[in-house]
C-alpha cells in the first residue's frame, strides 16, 4: 500500500519562500505527479488558507490535489474536536486547516485499514510539537493522539526516495 500525503498549508508556505531550485525547479512536477496519482493532497480548507497569488493559481489549476470535504471527513472533525477540544483555537478569526487536515488522515486511514493508527495516510506540516507552556495543541499532538504519522516534507522526500541524503 503507497504511503498518501496530505500537506498542511505550512508546507506550501515552504515551498513559496525555499531556495528557487525547489521554489520553481522540478520538484513542482514531482508532486503534481504525485497528485494525479492521488498520493499527494491538499484538504480543501487548507488549500483555501494558502495566500500566495502565484503559487495558489498554480495549485489551482491542478484540481487533482485537492481532497473535498465529505461526510466521512466531517465525521472524523467532529470525533477529533470532541476528543481534542484544545485543538481548537477560538481566537483564529478565519476557518483553520489544521483539523480538517488531521480529520482527512484520520478519515483515508480508516476507509483503508479500519483504524487510525498505521494507516497510508501522512500528514506532511513544519509545525512543532505544543510547547509546555502553550494552550492549544498543535498539529503534530493531534496526529500522535491518534496514531496517525506526521512527518516533514523532508522526510516525505526522502520515503519517497527523491531525497537521498
Amino acid at each position: 500500500m503507497s504511503n498518501i500525503y496530505l500537506l498542511d498549508n505550512n508546507v506550501l508556505i515552504f515551498l513559496q519562500w525555499s531556495d528557487p531550485h525547489i521554489r520553481y525547479g522540478p520538484i513542482y512536477d514531482w508532486l503534481d505527479d504525485m497528485a494525479q496519482k492521488k498520493r499527494v493532497m491538499i484538504p480543501h480548507v487548507v488549500m483555501d488558507e494558502f495566500k500566495n497569488k502565484e503559487r495558489k493559481k498554480w495549485f489551482d489549476e491542478r484540481p487533482h490535489f485537492r481532497l473535498a470535504f465529505d461526510g466521512d471527513q466531517d465525521r472524523c472533525l467532529v470525533q477529533l474536536v470532541n476528543d481534542l477540544p484544545d485543538f481548537v483555537d477560538p481566537s483564529k478569526d478565519h476557518e483553520d486547516g489544521d483539523q480538517p487536515l488531521v480529520a482527512a488522515a484520520m478519515c483515508i486511514n480508516e476507509r483503508m485499514t479500519g483504524q487510525y493508527p498505521s494507516g497510508p495516510a501522512y500528514v506532511v506540516s513544519h509545525e512543532m510539537p505544543k510547547k509546555a507552556t502553550s494552550t492549544y495543541l498543535k498539529v503534530p499532538d493531534a496526529c500522535s493522539h491518534y496514531g496517525i504519522r506526521c512527518i516533514d516534507f523532508f522526510e516525505m522526500l526522502r520515503l519517497e526516495g527523491v531525497l537521498t541524503i
